[in-house]
């Protein structure tokens, strides 16, 4: 009778050595891909700000005045706690619906901001990476700054402003001017 000289597989000892190597590659790997991940969420929310900026810096030039308020002696502020970006978000999308209805404050139905569906959260509000509203003011008061930008000073010098409060439970807001 013969035997086999030959080996059908691998020993207990290999198989637990190779998943050893791979656990230690996981654990080298996880926290990189985690932090780029979260650079990248960051840089969205960076983006997503300077398109709000200039989306209603290109409304102003095209009807030389701001979606709501105009003229009041205080800025106009969207999206801060307790309020709602979704009216703005109507206007500056082009969308007949709140704050927008009938095209009152596009009448053109100019889109000055493209956004997908999936950007926005079921009330219409345009949410940051973490879920959170993007907050926007204007100067509405044409003093040349935002003033009382909900959690902020004044944004001297600025006519638009656009801010996220970031990662939720970190104090990282991020937002379009320095202060």
């Amino acid at each position: 009778m013969k035997t086999k000289t030959g080996r059908d597989g691998f020993t207990l000892i290999e198989l637990l050595v190779v998943i050893s190597i791979i656990a230690i590659l996981a654990g080298i790997l996880l926290p990189t891909i985690s932090r780029s991940m979260q650079k990248a969420e960051k840089t969205q929310a960076i983006s997503d700000i300077g398109s709000l900026v200039t989306a209603v810096k290109a409304y102003y030039a095209d009807y030389g005045r701001y979606p709501f308020d105009n003229g009041r002696s205080s800025d106009t502020h969207c999206g801060e706690s307790g309020t709602s970006n979704r009216e703005l978000m109507n206007v500056l999308r082009g969308i007949d619906g709140a704050g927008n209805s009938g095209h009152e404050n596009n009448i053109r139905k100019i889109s000055y901001l493209d956004l997908s569906e999936q950007r926005l959260d079921v009330n219409g509000n345009f949410v940051d990476p973490w879920d959170q509203q993007y907050g926007v003011s204007f100067d509405t008061g044409f003093n040349n700054t935002v003033n009382n930008i909900p959690g902020f000073s004044d944004a001297d010098g600025q006519n638009v402003v656009a801010w996220s409060l970031g990662v939720p439970d970190r104090d990282e807001p991020i937002k379009s001017w320095e202060e």
